[in-house]
């Protein structure tokens, strides 16, 4: 389990709560399914159930295609490698 997770705040019931982020590129979104599959991995199965009820409020991808939608509006792609691309 990561010391301190960077993408969920921890709850008084022991549960991580999803930190709601508006926008969420490509490799945040992969970064936020991987901490949730390593919280998931170390809960016991009836906390996990719990767990997985509480990630439903929030859905990473949902945020992804939000911030895909604006960069397409401004003709803009995601950042690759570092560089971020005009498109014509």
């Amino acid at each position: 389990m990561p010391p301190v997770p960077r993408f969920h705040s921890s709850r008084d019931d022991g549960l991580y709560q999803p930190i709601p982020f508006a926008f969420v590129t490509d490799r945040m979104r992969q970064c936020i399914e991987h901490e949730r599959q390593v919280l998931l991995d170390a809960l016991s199965p009836t906390v996990r159930a719990r767990q997985e009820k509480v990630f439903q409020c929030y859905d990473p991808h949902a945020s992804h295609r939000t911030y895909q939608s604006i960069l397409r509006r401004f003709r803009l792609a995601e950042k690759q490698d570092g560089v971020r691309q005009a498109r014509d």
